[in-house]
């Protein structure tokens, strides 16, 4: 994924999820989200940093990720 790509699927869930999310995220910019997602998944071995070329970088995201399923309840007993 290239940064704008990363940034593009945060957007969403920002616009989306947001709400839900800590006051320190919500008040991030993209741009910082993306980076502290990126640095996040890698220091957890689920995506790594691909550079390719002079200021271009991808970041690949682990295939183990495509297996992860989480439902998150809105109150006790209730699924989002």
């Amino acid at each position: 994924m290239t940064r704008t790509d990363v940034e593009a699927l945060l957007h969403g869930l920002k616009l989306r999820y947001g709400e839900y999310w800590s006051k320190e995220h919500r008040e991030k910019s993209l741009g910082e989200l993306a980076e502290a997602l990126m640095a996040h998944m890698a220091e957890w071995k689920l995506g790594k940093r691909r550079s390719e070329g002079e200021d271009r970088e991808r970041f690949v995201v682990s295939a183990v990720v495509s297996r992860w399923n989480a439902d998150y309840a809105l109150d006790e007993g209730t699924e989002a």
